[in-house]
């Protein structure tokens, strides 16, 4: 198992590109040992470090879960009731902005859709026809469409702000049961979180540096 790892380490585990971008801009191109302070750099520059688990062996897997299996039960024994909880005071409050917002959305679409199938109508022989010769036809395409989806526009955008004017006060009010609820939610699982990952980290740190016997 290594100790050091580079960006290399990182392809050959099949990380993103953008993870691999994240490393280099963080640690450079060198070899970086692996250490709980260079984890803990890592995680603050939102790298993720659970493609360094590919690289243990099943011994050093069996161990790792031994110590982060019991701190994630730990996690969940904190975070369930909370997130329980928070479920119990956001649910009621979102069921009802969907019957407020599933009404408004049904008139919205019983006025749009109509007019946008219109559109497409027109539209689609167009696009047909434009297929057919493209780069010339590009003109003719817009000589069509450009009315029509002005025409879909004249109908479409009254109606959302219809369903606006139903919808954005009942986001707002949901907004104001939810935000504080997840506030709550929060104030009791990121701490837990960051225990527990600091208790992963450290153990991934010490299996990815234990040597193979």
């Amino acid at each position: 198992m290594p100790n050091h790892i580079d960006y290399h380490c990182l392809l050959a585990l099949d990380a993103c590109r953008e993870q691999v971008t994240i490393f280099r801009r963080t640690f450079g191109d060198g070899a970086v040992p692996i250490t709980v302070k260079n984890a803990a750099r890592a995680r603050a520059a939102k790298l993720s470090l659970e493609f360094l688990e590919g690289a243990l062996s099943d011994p050093a897997w069996a161990e790792y879960a031994k110590v982060c299996d019991p701190a994630l039960a730990e996690y969940a024994k904190v975070c369930d009731p909370a997130w329980a909880e928070y479920a119990k005071v956001r649910d009621p409050a979102r069921a009802e902005y969907a019957k407020v917002c599933d009404t408004a959305r049904a008139e919205y679409a019983k006025v749009c859709d109509p007019a946008l199938a219109e559109y497409a109508k027109v539209c689609d022989t167009a696009w047909a026809e434009y297929a057919k010769v493209c780069d010339p036809a590009r003109a003719e395409y817009a000589k069509v469409c450009d009315p029509a989806r002005a025409e879909y526009a004249k109908v479409r955008d009254p109606a959302w702000a219809e369903y606006a004017k139903v919808c954005d006060p009942a986001r707002a009010e949901y907004a104001k049961v939810r935000d504080p609820a997840w506030a709550e939610y929060a104030k009791v699982c990121d701490p837990a979180w960051a225990e527990y990952a600091k208790v992963r980290d450290t153990a991934l740190v010490r299996a990815l540096n234990t040597p193979e016997e």
